[in-house]
């Protein structure tokens, strides 16, 4: 499971000012003060999701966005006694749900998500926060965008690569490499559509740092103007810090930033999601270069004074 990066902007539609805010408070003011149930529950009528949200009992930062799950595709299945129920039957008046993580920093507009298959998706989010922000007017006054926070390595830092544990390159039948590799072939073979694939890793598994023993190779790729040695150049490794999971590496080319979760570990997804965001040091540096983007056209201060309402209990 990915837990993908986003950021996101407010724009106040009747100045048509757009803002830098972090709404934490405001989904926590939600969650715990809205007094109608029936307002948890909304409708995509984008993607026909039936939606609801929640906040995790024990962790402060972590959400849940849920769609129903089918009933009818399940059966609860006891393998000692062989006994098949109809999980309606078990479930009762409640309803079996499948589940987006959200996470929300405090300090930062900055959302984690993670959706398995079927699950509520970025776009759901965006709706819901957007009619949680509406949600206290009689027309819509605000508008929540959010963006993904992308990441990626120019060829020429390749060199600059925190821990990489394997790499992998497809030579051009026509490159100077390719033509080291002569006395492998008979001499028909050069013009035949053949491509050489070099892969580099440590034996038995291990997920060493190989850098220093590839650090020819990484020159060659790091002087490649224009991709004349290589079709193809894959890396996997730790980009930008050692604290990052080790993942697939593109150059000259860019993500959406994301940490993986593992639902498998005895560490719960949600004390999973906390720790691999606040580990994850990338995060700030990207929200500041994104932002820098705007100028002095982005505001940090709401300029209508219905804003403020939206973190009051007794609007709720």
């Amino acid at each position: 499971m990915k837990l993908n990066y986003y950021t996101y902007t407010i724009n106040f539609l009747d100045s048509g000012t757009k803002c830098k805010l972090c709404i934490k408070d405001i989904v926590d003011f939600f969650c715990k003060y809205q007094k109608d149930k029936t307002k948890f529950e909304k409708v995509n009528s984008t993607t026909s999701r039936q939606l609801y949200f929640a906040k995790a009992m024990n962790f402060d930062s972590v959400y849940y966005l849920m769609t129903p799950t089918e009933l009818h595709n399940y059966r609860s299945l006891n393998k000692l006694s062989g006994t098949v129920q109809d999980l309606k039957q078990l479930i009762g008046d409640g309803s079996l749900e499948k589940v987006t993580y959200v996470h929300f920093d405090r300090l930062l507009p900055v959302i984690g998500i993670a959706s398995s298959q079927g699950g509520a998706t970025d776009e759901d989010m965006e709706y819901y926060l957007n009619k949680i922000l509406n949600g206290l007017s009689s027309r819509d006054k605000y508008l929540i965008k959010i963006k993904p926070l992308h990441s990626g390595v120019a060829k020429s830092d390749i060199k600059n690569i925190k821990m990489l544990s394997e790499a992998k390159v497809l030579l051009r039948s026509d490159s100077k490499q390719f033509g080291k590799l002569k006395s492998f072939f008979n001499a028909a073979s050069v013009s035949d559509d053949i491509e050489i694939e070099i892969k580099v890793k440590r034996k038995n598994g291990s997920s060493a740092n190989i850098s220093k023993q590839i650090d020819p190779l990484l020159d060659i790729i790091k002087n490649d103007v224009g991709g004349q040695q290589f079709a193809n150049v894959y890396l996997r490794g730790k980009a930008h810090s050692l604290q990052e999971n080790i993942k697939d590496i593109l150059l000259d080319q860019t993500m959406v930033l994301f940490d993986s979760i593992s639902p498998s570990l005895k560490k719960s997804v949600e004390e999973q999601i906390q720790d691999k965001r606040y580990a994850n040091t990338q995060i700030e540096n990207l929200v500041d270069e994104e932002f820098k983007k705007y100028g002095s056209k982005i505001k940090i201060i709401a300029p209508c004074p219905d804003w403020k309402g939206l973190e009051l209990q007794s609007s709720y």
